[in-house]
């Protein structure tokens, strides 16, 4: 991340797909808790980037049905909201 917020601020953004992942909750984190921190991760990755958005927000697949519900939520308001312009599950 540090990498491309680096090139980003010497260069110009043109040309580029730019994507961050959103961290796998830890085993035994609750929806609720799961939401919160895929929303924090946005907001500092977008911070660390130095953008307003990114291109694509991928969620990591989690065996809890109910995280991966709740994190999808919060990747729908990121993208209602022009934070990113696209949305995915990777695994």
């Amino acid at each position: 991340r540090d990498g491309v917020a680096k090139y980003i601020a010497s260069s110009s953004r043109d040309g580029l797909f730019l994507t961050t992942k959103i961290r796998k909750a830890p085993q035994g984190t609750s929806p609720e808790e799961a939401a919160k921190r895929a929303k924090d991760q946005i907001d500092e990755d977008l911070k660390a980037l130095g953008v307003s958005s990114v291109d694509m927000l991928m969620l990591r697949d989690s065996p809890d049905p109910r995280v991966i519900q709740s994190q999808w939520a919060v990747l729908e308001e990121a993208l209602a909201s022009g934070k990113t312009k696209s949305i995915g599950v990777i695994n």
